[in-house]
Formats: structure tokens, C-alpha cells, sequence
């Protein structure tokens, strides 16, 4: 019966040791999050969960700025999605049209917020 006791506290031990090594993560990442700029990527997502549409159409709205030819938008976001790549029509359309500071979600990697119907799983 002892042994069965000290191994209930020893699991009970591993998992609180598990909880707290998680809280501290998540909390060591946001300090570090708030103190870096965010990426070209990161703003792009922000700027189309503000307009409510997709990464796509940002490509496209883009595209339109530039006068860049339909065919050549959708081989650049296809060359964004598979090997992260902006280009620069993308890049000067995100630095024009950065939304504000305090209208960000708290961590776009987190699912619900004030997403597009569309989006929904």
C-alpha cells in the first residue's frame, strides 16, 4: 500500500511540474513576443483578419496597386505558400496599410476571435 501511495504523489508531482513548465513557456514567449517587431507575415495575417478576408485577396489587392498581372499574383502567393516568399508589391501594400497597434488580437495563432464566417472549421 505504500508503494502504491508514493507512486499517486510522484504522477501528481510530474504533473504539476508539466502545468507549470507550460504557464512558464507560454509566459516567457509573450514577453519575448511584445518585445520584437512583428514580420511582414505576421502583419499580413493582421491585415486580413481586420478586412475580414484572406491572405488571397491582399495578394490581389496588391497586385492591383502594382498593375501586376493576375497569372503572376497567384504564382507569388502560390511561391508564399509553400516557401514563405513575399514580394515586393505584397511587402509595400503591408507597410501602407499596417493596422493600428491596439487593434490586434492578442495571438493570431489562437483560434474564435472576430474571424470570417468562411474560416470556420
Amino acid at each position: 500500500m505504500g508503494s502504491e501511495q508514493l507512486f499517486g504523489s510522484g504522477a501528481l508531482v510530474f504533473c504539476l511540474l508539466a502545468v507549470v513548465y507550460v504557464l512558464g513557456k507560454k509566459y516567457i514567449e509573450k514577453k519575448e513576443k511584445s518585445n520584437r517587431p512583428k514580420t511582414d507575415e505576421e502583419t499580413l495575417t493582421l491585415i486580413a483578419i481586420t478586412r475580414k478576408c484572406s491572405e488571397h485577396d491582399i495578394f490581389q489587392l496588391a497586385g492591383i496597386e502594382w498593375q501586376v498581372s493576375g497569372n503572376q499574383v497567384a504564382e507569388d502567393f502560390r511561391q508564399y505558400l509553400t516557401r514563405g516568399l513575399l514580394p515586393h508589391y505584397v511587402r509595400d501594400f503591408i507597410r501602407k496599410n499596417k493596422p493600428d497597434g491596439g487593434d490586434d488580437p492578442e495571438d493570431i495563432s489562437s483560434p474564435g476571435g472576430n474571424l470570417p464566417a468562411s474560416w470556420s472549421a
